[in-house]
């Protein structure tokens, strides 16, 4: 028997679906906890239950509910488990059940709302086609309300259907859980990705944009996170033909779409913006594609004019503004894309970032090293600045002297703040009219730490024996770390050794801590955990009376193998008794243990099995090296296996051709190459992405070897337009992408 998850980034595909209800479309999502299993049966022998959950919870945070399916029956099944939050279906889960076994999910997550008032709900699990049921009521504890000084726009608003509405909350320290927003009372997500990031860097404020198709009442919701603290808003918001209007752009300047930019030489933008009841309140400006705010301009009254000078580029990138209203209505639009970027045409010196030497740890000093060309025939004396920040501050400056035609290179450095939490920021080298940018990482202080990972144990052990621990530790920072380490023991954790280690930059140390267990009168299994500031690892281990009756090793793994592929892990599991035994051989992967495969054996006494167990790579940009362990019950083994990332593979994607221009309605479709010169298989999805307010129109997934090249085709149905129009059309994955513009003739036959 055979229980199969996928390790995803972010956490269990559970939580994925229960926090990500709403970006499905209400689909019945269903999880399939098994894929390669046939069952018989239609779970009419099945029996289900909610063991327990953690409530009481306060509103807004996560209610988690352990659930117990039984098959009562003789013969094996595989079910429909539909998961239920207040009467309504959420999501389903399909599972392979043993005659007679029981087997507990755990746990079920369901995001709470944010209640002024302690309130109760149900959380309920069915059979499907009309099986047994079970429902648990559930305890949400009332939050307090967040002061509207706040928020904005304000609480009680009145628009027009389909307007965009703008929601914030302001003064935010990211200490906390990113803001979860609620529409009408369901979870619709939380301010979480790049934009919202973005946005957070400027403004400190989390938001959230929606629209209101129908008429009538609706509302918003926000549960905030800070200070170990929720607190809640409510915004009510009346949808009516007689509501208020949004603001409009009426013209851009420059007036044609395409923009050509010369570094060293800004470029002004203008939009004239109204609003018919004078609530003008600002214009957001936006990078596209690089996911930047390049300003907030304020703007009011009916009628006024917004202006941004802009220099910060990158070739294919749109402008996008936001006018906002004073009541939150919102228009967006992208008036100009950047198709052409320069050096200042009388540019003397071009400058190209060479290295950095990010990551560093938050107060260690950055270093940026730049190339310097002279395109003069004379030398030329300049200042080189290095500014950095999302807000930039011109942090060193260095004087550089190039011969006509030559090349030098500049060393500029800055000490880092001491911050908590990571950041990411631009990092920038200005000289002259020439400028060269890279973003750059600085690591908080609360991630700085050596690294851990448990390499092995001497378990099983007899009772009263001593248990050794060997730990490795890694210290991938720029100065000497000098930490406390713990072996922590047992379900209720008691730390049973500590040591304190000093590592210097760049080396690792392996230490052996141990511990006598106690005497015991049966087998015991619980876990051991060596800890120190910033990072942890923990395997289970086991003790036992008479003898091991089972003993597990790795004999082969596929590593490397590329982010987003499956790796698979062979492994050899022997029974060591006299009698049968049955037992689950677990795949547990990474620093942050995750049981990612489970395959249930029998073995006769003696008896030796081999197993595959698999599990699909998350997509990661880095090349990660981890431990892969495979457990079955008293025993275990460990291998170290690596993932490549997207930044060490090379995959390229090629659109060779389209049928542009196509008459507006008609067909447009491109012909793209994907080429993979990486020493490894790779397995990616290409989605087609058209647009300047980039959509995705169609997708395929496409797997490669070595060496190996194929051909997508990919398109989409054109709308139906009055005026010629041009857009890019983008063919991307995680691996590689490449962009075109491409026409669509409209229907007043100019184009013709």
């Amino acid at each position: 028997m055979r229980r199969r998850k996928y390790l995803a980034a972010g956490g269990s595909l559970v939580a994925t679906l229960a926090e990500g209800r709403e970006a499905i479309a209400r689909e019945r999502p269903v999880r399939d906890v098994r894929t390669d299993d046939h069952a018989d049966g239609d779970g009419s022998d099945v029996e289900a239950r909610i063991l327990e959950t953690n409530a009481p919870v306060r509103g807004g945070s996560l209610l988690e509910a352990t659930i117990e399916i039984e098959n009562v029956g003789t013969t094996r099944v595989r079910p429909g488990i539909d998961l239920l939050y207040e009467g309504e279906h959420r999501w389903t889960i399909r599972t392979t059940v043993e005659a007679g076994e029981r087997k507990t999910i755990d746990p079920v997550r369901f995001r709470t709302y944010p209640v002024e008032s302690d309130d109760e709900v149900t959380v309920g699990v069915e059979v499907e086609n009309g099986g047994d049921a079970d429902e648990r009521t559930a305890t949400v504890l009332a939050v307090d309300p967040l002061h509207p000084d706040r928020t904005r726009p304000d609480r009680h608003l009145s628009v027009r259907p389909e307007t965009s509405l703008l929601f914030e909350v302001l003064g935010l320290e990211r200490d906390g859980d990113p803001s979860q927003w609620f529409v009408d009372h369901e979870h619709a997500g939380a301010s979480m990705g790049p934009w919202y990031g973005a946005y957070y860097e400027r403004e400190g404020a989390d938001f959230w944009r929606t629209s209101f198709e129908s008429p009538g009442t609706h509302e918003v919701a926000v549960a905030v996170f800070e200070d170990d603290e929720i607190r809640r808003a409510t915004w009510s918001v009346e949808v009516t033909e007689t509501g208020v209007e949004p603001p409009t752009v009426e013209r851009s300047r420059p007036d044609e779409e395409s923009l050509e930019v010369s570094r060293g030489e800004p470029t002004e933008l203008q939009l004239d913006v109204a609003h018919p009841d004078g609530l003008l309140d600002r214009v957001v400006w936006w990078l596209g594609h690089a996911d930047v705010v390049l300003d907030v301009t304020p703007v009011s009254g009916t009628t006024d004019t917004a202006s941004y000078e802009l220099e910060s580029y990158c070739h294919g990138c749109p402008i996008v503004v936001w006018v906002v209203a004073e009541n939150g209505s919102v228009a967006s639009e992208s008036p100009w894309v950047i198709d052409r970027v320069e050096d200042a045409p009388d540019a003397e010196l071009g400058v190209t970032i060479t290295e950095t030497n990010d990551p560093v740890d938050a107060g260690e000093v950055l270093e940026v090293s730049a190339r310097v060309e002279n395109r003069t025939g004379e030398t030329v004396t300049r200042d080189a600045e290095l500014i950095v920040g999302h807000d930039p501050t011109l942090v060193d400056r260095a004087s550089v002297t190039v011969g006509g035609g030559e090349t030098e290179t500049v060393d500029l450095e800055f000490e880092t703040a001491v911050v908590r939490r990571t950041q990411t920021f631009p990092a920038r080298v200005e000289i002259g009219d020439a400028a060269d940018e890279r973003t750059v990482e600085v690591i908080g202080t609360e991630d700085v730490g050596p690294s851990v990972t448990i390499t092995g144990t001497n378990s099983p052990v007899r009772t009263g024996d001593v248990l050794e621990v060997t730990a490795e530790l890694e210290n991938s920072h720029s100065s000497t770390l000098t930490r406390e380490v713990q072996l922590v023991v047992g379900h209720d954790p008691e730390v049973v050794e500590t040591r304190t280690v000093t590592l210097e930059p760049g080396t690792t140390e392996t230490i052996v801590l141990e511990f006598e267990t106690a005497l015991v009168e049966h087998d015991q299994e619980f876990p051991v955990r060596v800890e120190t500031e910033g990072d942890a690892d923990e395997v289970p281990v086991f003790v036992y009376v008479e003898g091991p009756p089972t003993l597990v090793r790795i004999l082969d793994t596929n590593d490397p193998v590329a982010t987003g592929d499956v790796l698979e892990v062979t492994a050899e599991v022997e029974n060591l008794a006299r009698s049968t035994a049955t037992r689950d051989v677990d795949l547990v992967v990474g620093h942050d243990p995750t049981l990612v495969d489970t395959e249930t054996v029998t073995l006769g006494g003696g008896e030796t099995r081999t197993v595959v167990l698999e599990f699909e790579t998350a997509f990661v940009r880095r090349t990660q090296t981890f431990p892969a362990r495979v457990e079955s019950g008293n025993d275990a083994a460990v291998r170290d296996v690596e993932v490549i990332g997207t930044e060490d593979l090379d995959v390229d994607v090629t659109i060779t051709g389209s049928n542009d221009p196509v008459d507006a309605g008609e067909w447009l479709a491109v012909t793209a190459v994907v080429e993979n010169r990486s020493a490894v298989a790779v397995t990616g999805e290409f989605e087609f992405v058209v647009g300047h307010d980039p959509t995705i129109e169609d997708r395929a997934t496409v797997r490669l070897g070595p060496g190996g090249t194929t051909t997508l085709e990919m398109g989409f149905r054109t709308a139906t337009v009055e005026n010629d129009q041009t857009f890019p059309v983008r063919v991307e994955s995680a691996l590689a992408s490449d962009e075109r513009t491409v026409e669509v003739r409209g229907t007043d036959g100019e184009g013709a």
